[in-house]
């Protein structure tokens, strides 16, 4: 190959680089409307709708997933009655074993008993 030739397949692939490159970051820190995906999530502190989005156990978030049980647990460990609020969410989940606040709730209530760290549930929520 001659000089010439190589000088504009080096120049070629290097377009073709850039322009990968900048269609890659482009793609990963835009949203879908075009909004920086960093400035669009919710911080724990927010409100959605009015509803918090932060709960330890004392706080129903998905009301799509509630049960009479999960409800009364909520209202004991909102009174600091741990071992009934255990008993509530145990049941909840025996009708509902796939319902991810219960659970997270549950194990919230046991830790409860022995001077816990406390962990928050926070759903996600695409605008």
């Amino acid at each position: 190959m001659t000089q010439k030739k190589e000088t504009q397949i080096l120049i070629l692939s290097l377009i073709i680089t850039a322009t990968i490159l900048g269609a890659g970051y482009w793609y990963f820190t835009r949203g879908k409307e075009g909004n920086i995906t960093t400035n669009n999530s919710p911080k724990p502190t927010q409100t959605i709708n009015n509803q918090s989005t932060v709960s330890i156990g004392n706080e129903l978030l998905i009301a799509e997933d509630d049960t009479p049980q999960k409800k009364a647990g909520i209202e004991a460990f909102k009174e600091g009655n741990y071992s009934q609020a255990i008993s509530q969410f145990k049941t909840s989940l025996q009708l509902q074993p796939n319902d991810p606040e219960a659970l997270i709730y549950l194990n919230n209530a046991q830790a409860a008993k022995n001077n816990p760290i406390k962990i928050a549930v926070v759903p996600l929520v695409v605008i």
